[in-house]
């Protein structure tokens, strides 16, 4: 059987639809899809011309823009070398040296299929791995990505129920605060916040600016925010803080995707807080775990991997599920590696990739 072979109509023809709004790549044309199949359908119309469901996530047309403008950044300025006091900027550090690796799960569970259209096969789903660190190479991308998926369904949520849109406003702290602790600082960027009516909304803290293509640095706060009660162009405090407000957002994610692609990055510390009441203790979201499951017999998959068979190549690293021939896989032991300590489990990881490399397996 070919792994090219797509799995949309198998998937579709077991799956329990879950449907969801998207915008088409680089336009305003509205569909739903399913999240757990990929079936599309169009959006359903009503007498006066808009759309039965809200939209629960921004376009993201402008998601290609910015990451190439950040790869200008990167190669044309000091973009990895600057740092001050532990924050730098995304991207900077070495991945692991499993961040982008290919792997494979999948339903072995041959009872369960007997009966069915698949009898006798099994179901891989192939997968990258990611470490999704802001800091990291190879997934900092992927990080602001989902970074940017939360904080638009968060936001949304909240809109719904304020009824009003988000606006972007930018917090610079006066001198005498810059080379504070940062938690100190935006104690006091939640204070004016505060005072300017803001009721609740997330903070993007940026250490740097950019002027003549070299990073300087400059500490300054990017807030989406609700309530926002000033509406004149700026307005600047009487202790020498500054706050500028840029207007209402159209595009959550877009916004969300360009702060966080030149936003500050530092282990142990988040490089966005919500507060106010989008905070997690006043705002709480329903988000349920779905597992991944079988579409034939929707039992949880479990990894596997692949051992050579003459006739028959290994899958291609590139995301596909579809059912296949079972000879060749077998599951992969990982109950009690979580059991051992750091030394030991590097010494099994070494022990295991021998094994494999002698045994001819493919991950």
């Amino acid at each position: 059987m070919s792994y090219f072979t797509s799995s949309t109509s198998i998937k579709k023809e077991f799956c329990k639809h879950e449907f969801q709004i998207k915008y088409a790549h680089g336009t305003n044309k509205s569909f739903h899809v399913c999240i757990k199949c990929n079936y599309k359908k169009p959006i359903i119309i009503i007498s006066d011309g808009e759309q039965i469901f809200d939209v629960p996530a921004s376009k993201q047309s402008n998601s290609e823009k910015i990451f190439h403008k950040m790869i200008e950044w990167q190669c044309e300025t000091d973009w990895n070398s600057t740092s001050y006091d532990g924050w730098k900027l995304p991207g900077t550090q070495s991945a692991h040296y499993w961040c982008g690796e290919w792997k494979t799960k999948g339903c072995m569970n041959l009872e369960k299929h007997k009966g069915t259209k698949h009898e006798g096969e099994i179901f891989i789903k192939r997968y990258q791995r990611f470490c999704y660190r802001g800091d990291c190479d190879k997934c900092h991308k992927k990080w602001m990505s989902r970074e940017s998926n939360k904080a638009t369904n968060r936001i949304m949520q909240f809109q719904k129920e304020y009824g009003k849109k988000v606006r972007h406003i930018v917090v610079s702290p006066a001198k005498e605060y810059r080379d504070l602790p940062i938690k100190k600082v935006r104690k006091k960027v939640y204070s004016i916040l505060k005072q300017c009516g803001v009721v609740g909304g997330v903070v993007v803290f940026h250490p740097f600016k950019l002027k003549n293509k070299q990073w300087y640095y400059s500490p300054h706060f990017h807030v989406l925010s609700f309530g926002f009660a000033t509406f004149r162009p700026d307005l600047r405090c009487k202790d020498g803080w500054f706050v500028k407000d840029i207007g209402v957002r159209n595009s959550v994610f877009g916004t969300m995707l360009y702060l966080l692609s030149h936003g500050g990055v530092k282990p142990k510390n988040h490089s966005t807080i919500w507060f106010g009441n989008l905070s997690y203790s006043k705002l709480r979201l329903e988000i349920e775990h779905k597992p991944d499951q079988c579409p034939c017999c929707e039992s949880e998959l479990e990894p596997l991997k692949y051992m050579y068979v003459t006739g028959k190549p290994p899958p291609p690293d590139e995301y596909l599920e579809m059912f296949v021939d079972p000879r060749g896989w077998k599951p992969v032991q990982t109950s009690n590696f979580k059991e051992l300590s750091k030394i030991e489990r590097f010494e099994y990881v070494l022990q295991q990739e021998l094994y494999d490399a002698n045994k001819g397996i493919i991950y």
